[in-house]
């Protein structure tokens, strides 16, 4: 097992090279698709200038108040959780493919097939993923005037940005897949036209029926056999 792995390791490598932009993109696309604030509604007789969004209720002298913080631990570990499962596919497809024959093709179609699968709700999970951040991805509103308090992304900022890198990464990937495949087939015809030219070369002279009697350099015996001592 040992032999025939060593001699097909190349799948496994390019199960890890595949895996490391895999794993970039998929932290963006579980952030799209899981990520949600913590949002607290309460109602208060007092204008709390910390709140995110405070207004008026119908009753005088009353507020409804609504705040939004990060993301609860739970989430983030739901994230996290998503996010490392298509890498670990990739890799387990690399030290399976390291056993049988034409490996490195079937690692490669495995991440392309991978890659897309991962984004192929993207624009949904932005969408998504906007609808839960109305302030942006600080939680703070753009137009805000409180004190100390400045927003830093505008509404669907941040996830325009994520969607621009998974884009930039999965077009790179599938690219970069592409042309593995195309230098593993142009690796494998020049091998094999080389094997037939081999096969269609005349003998040297001396490689017929006395070759391999002795060791390198060692003179033939003459026709007729090694005479009698």
């Amino acid at each position: 097992m040992g032999h025939v792995f060593k001699r097909n390791r190349l799948p496994f490598m390019l199960g890890i090279l595949y895996s490391v932009p895999v794993l970039m993109m998929s932290i963006l696309c579980a952030s799209l698709a899981l990520d949600k604030p913590q949002v607290a509604v309460w109602r208060t007789d007092v204008n709390y200038p910390g709140v995110t969004v405070i207004k008026k209720a119908a009753e005088q002298g009353f507020y409804i108040a609504t705040q939004y913080t990060s993301t609860s631990n739970a989430t983030e570990w739901r994230i996290w959780g998503w996010a490392i499962v298509p890498p670990l596919i990739l890799l387990g497809a690399g030290l399976l493919a390291s056993f049988v024959r034409y490996g490195g093709y079937l690692v490669t179609l495995a991440a392309i097939a991978v890659t897309i699968g991962v984004t192929h709700r993207l624009d949904t999970w932005v969408a998504h993923h906007t609808g839960r951040y109305p302030f942006g991805y600080d939680n703070i509103p753009d137009n805000t005037n409180k004190p100390g308090i400045q927003s830093n992304y505008d509404t669907g900022q941040w996830e325009r940005s994520a969607r621009n890198t998974v884009i930039s990464i999965r077009q790179w990937l599938i690219v970069g897949a592409c042309a593995a495949l195309l230098l593993m087939i142009l690796a494998a015809v020049r091998r094999r036209r080389g094997k037939r030219w081999e096969d269609t070369q005349p003998l040297a002279p001396g490689a017929g029926v006395g070759a391999g009697l002795g060791p390198p350099g060692a003179a033939l015996p003459p026709a007729g056999g090694v005479p009698p001592q």
